[in-house]
């Protein structure tokens, strides 16, 4: 019975954040995306319904473009961070 999770220790909407990374149009332009599309405004919609905090983050927005407009339109008024630096390890 160690194996059970306590309540306590559950994720709530109080201790839980949604890091949404990267989706932006250039990456996710192609056809072969829209699942990924559809399944990442899903996850932020549900995200708002339920008052969880969501973080936006793009990357080179001058290389990568905007946000995926289904992702805005899952977040209205939704503003990103801009990172700086990209690194990969």
């Amino acid at each position: 019975m160690s194996d059970i999770v306590k309540s306590s220790d559950r994720l709530t909407r109080e201790t839980t954040v949604v890091l949404l990374l990267d989706h932006q149009v250039g990456p996710l332009w192609e056809p072969d995306a829209a699942g990924l599309r559809r399944n990442v405004s899903c996850l932020a919609a549900h995200a708002s319904a339920l008052d969880i905090p969501t973080i936006v983050s793009t990357m080179s927005c001058d290389e990568w473009g905007p946000i995926i407009s289904e992702l805005t339109t899952a977040l209205p008024g939704v503003t990103s961070m801009a990172a700086s630096t990209a690194t990969v390890r």
